[in-house]
């Protein structure tokens, strides 16, 4: 991005930023955060920078100055079909600025076929997973979406994730099938995976009401445990996506980590990445430099 944070004229931000464009980086990204601020000399802005500083790389940020406005921050999400602008509340302390950017810049719905970021899944309490075909199953991805988008709004801790695997695309699914004890002429799928178990639905009918579906586990009935010597499905995903980028590995995976149980005690190591009570600051969003964020919230208060 040229840096961690961009400055634009209020007339860019509203037609390019909002569509999810941000300049000298490809493509349209999933989640921008904007920032709109009184004057560069603002408290809020200077905040806001640091965040930005610290998030650099993983997340867009840009801001606008707008000398008769009340400081605000908003993530435009384009690609959502329900909630496309996420407000930020809060008092503009860094911590809650943090949780706005990293919660709201979270997708709804994760597509997982190609890989995905550890930190984020191993520690979900619940992931519904999707497997279908894109080509013959757009109607029921499209109600799977809406469901999704549905627990983002109304599951704001996100420890329940929804994540799809379309069969077209998508790494080797061999062993990730196998180990489900599924087939591919099976699809769709559905599958809610807990802390040692998954439950599946085979051939999943495109009339059944998803949302309504989930919290039945029991009408899930094709289940396979996930003992503790057992390695977790998602991680022949995993694998399948480095040997995609290195070539084939001669690499056994190990059986951890686990989704987590239901306590807030972290499992294998891996805390959860959205409760702020219960871990470490240095690890919140998986960013190394939140590590300082207790220094620097001790800081800006004796300056207050």
């Amino acid at each position: 991005m040229g840096g961690p944070y961009r400055f634009f004229s209020t007339n860019f931000i509203s037609i390019q930023v909002f569509a999810g464009i941000v300049p000298d980086v490809p493509g349209v990204r999933p989640a921008v955060t904007i920032g709109t601020f009184s004057s560069e000399e603002s408290e809020e802005l200077r905040r806001f920078k640091k965040i930005a500083q610290m998030l650099n790389g993983r997340y867009h940020l840009v801001y606008i100055i707008n000398t008769k406005s009340a400081p605000t921050v908003i993530t435009i999400r384009p690609f959502e079909s329900l909630e496309k602008t996420i407000e930020y509340v809060g008092n503009f302390d860094q911590r809650s600025i943090l949780t706005h950017v990293t919660h709201s810049s979270m997708p709804s719905l994760f597509d997982i076929g190609n890989g995905f970021t550890s930190e984020i899944f191993y520690p979900a309490k619940q992931i519904v997973l999707l497997i279908f075909d894109s080509i013959l199953h757009s109607e029921l991805q499209k109600e799977f979406a809406i469901a999704a988008g549905n627990n983002a709004m109304n599951n704001k801790a996100r420890d329940k994730l929804f994540a799809q695997i379309d069969i077209q695309n998508s790494v080797k699914l061999d062993k990730f099938m196998q180990n489900l004890e599924v087939k591919t002429e099976q699809v769709p799928i559905l599958c809610v995976f807990e802390s040692d178990s998954v439950s599946c639905t085979l051939k999943f009918d495109a009339n059944e009401n998803v949302e309504k579906l989930i919290p039945n586990s029991d009408r899930l009935k094709h289940k396979v445990d996930i003992g503790a010597s057992s390695v977790h499905p998602l991680k022949y995903i995993q694998s399948e996506h480095i040997n995609r980028i290195f070539g084939e590995q001669d690499v056994k995976l190990l059986p951890e980590p686990r989704l987590a149980k239901q306590s807030s005690v972290p499992m294998h190591g891996h805390q959860d990445p959205h409760n702020l009570e219960d871990m470490d600051e240095g690890a919140i969003s998986g960013c190394p430099m939140m590590a300082h964020m207790s220094h620097t919230d001790r800081a800006d208060r004796d300056e207050l």
